[in-house]
């Protein structure tokens, strides 16, 4: 029975510790898709295009993604993070099982 109880207890250790990467993979790739506009935001600026409408257009979009990257890495480091992915899966969970009261909690 005890072998049994390690063996549950290593393999959730497993999971979390799994879960944790998968997170800080997806994290890290957000930060490289922001660090990537930025600098294109700064080679825009330095070379000194000429003013046009697609090109302010591309400026305004860099600067936005930049920003919400920068916003989202605030929000990923506080608990306001947690409590947005409880609510996000419990509207899945909902839209998915109908708002059935049996519904499997996570």
């Amino acid at each position: 029975m005890e072998r049994k109880t390690e063996d549950t207890l290593r393999t959730a250790a497993e999971y979390a510790g799994r879960d944790r990467q998968d997170y800080s993979r997806r994290l890290r790739l957000l930060f490289a898709a922001g660090a990537a506009a930025v600098f294109a935001l700064m080679i825009t600026e330095v070379l000194e295009l000429p003013r046009t409408p697609l090109l302010s257009l591309g400026r305004g979009f860099l600067s936005g993604a930049a920003f919400g990257v920068l916003l989202l890495g605030v929000l990923s480091t506080t608990p306001a993070m947690a409590r947005l992915r409880r609510a996000k899966l419990g509207l899945f969970r909902r839209l998915r099982f109908g708002g059935d009261s049996n519904t499997p909690e996570t």
